[in-house]
């Protein structure tokens, strides 16, 4: 009987459709241990099912442990809209509006797509437009 194949993290991190960095942090979250003989994650596609159970379930928990914590997406909304001339309202405007599209996406701000960044800017840069003009 041959030895079953043994699949890498990179692997492993592609079946569950996530890169293998955050796969090593999962790993680590979750106590599964490396081989001790080589020092490496290494799984089989037996593991494969269970990984993706656990690794579902802590993704979530993840998500909304983050979601709940406005201050762990305030420093990533602020280096998203950096380099954008932004007056401190603007930029406040900007970052909060961020943060809630995270939140309602059930993401993390590092993760919003380019096009939603740049809306949320020119709604902050209209928003300040239309506020001048009230004055």
């Amino acid at each position: 009987m041959t030895a079953p194949t043994t699949l890498s993290a990179k692997d492993v991190a592609d079946k569950l459709d996530t890169d293998a960095k955050t796969l090593r942090v999962f790993l680590r979250a979750a106590s599964i241990p490396k081989d001790e003989a080589t020092n490496r994650y290494v799984f089989t596609a037996k593991d494969l099912p269970k990984l993706k159970k656990q690794f579902k379930e802590w993704r979530e928990a993840r998500i909304a442990t983050t979601a709940n914590h406005p201050m762990q997406n305030e420093e990533p909304a602020a280096a998203r809209i950096a380099g954008h001339e932004l007056s401190g309202a603007q930029h406040a405007y900007a970052a909060e509006h961020l943060i809630e599209e995270a939140r309602s996406r059930k993401t993390s701000v590092s993760k919003l797509p380019n096009t939603i960044i740049h809306n949320v800017i020119e709604d902050a840069l209209l928003e300040a437009d239309d506020s001048d003009m009230s004055k």
